[in-house]
């Protein structure tokens, strides 16, 4: 598992398994064995300042907010459907921003 914490300087650290640190941004490794065991900036050393951060519950799928409402959502889930997973991570999206958003599958019909 993975948890990404929200520091009281606005910054996102990030650590636990399946993660890895490259080129200054953590990004969700493509092997077991991959992790992060000491707390890593997410954007390393890019000033985003967030003011929100959940999850997607048993995931390690999250999604952070930005001081100007910008979204966030990156991770990795083992759930048997993308569909299913996308739908929890707009949810969670959606939470964040007090807005709704489009899910995938919407968005492709729009396009």
């Amino acid at each position: 598992s993975s948890t990404a914490c929200l520091m009281s300087d606005g910054s996102i650290m990030c650590f636990g398994s399946n993660m890895e640190k490259y080129t200054g941004f953590i990004r969700f490794g493509s092997s077991i064995g991959s992790n992060i065991t000491t707390p890593a900036n997410i954007f390393g050393s890019n000033p985003t300042i967030f003011t929100d951060v959940a999850n997607v519950p048993f995931t390690n799928v999250f999604c952070a907010k930005t001081q100007n409402s910008t979204i966030f959502v990156w991770g990795h889930s083992d759930l048997p459907k993308i569909p299913e997973m996308q739908f929890h991570a707009s949810e969670i999206a959606e939470a964040l921003s007090d807005m709704p958003l489009p899910y995938a599958s919407e968005s492709k019909k729009t396009m």
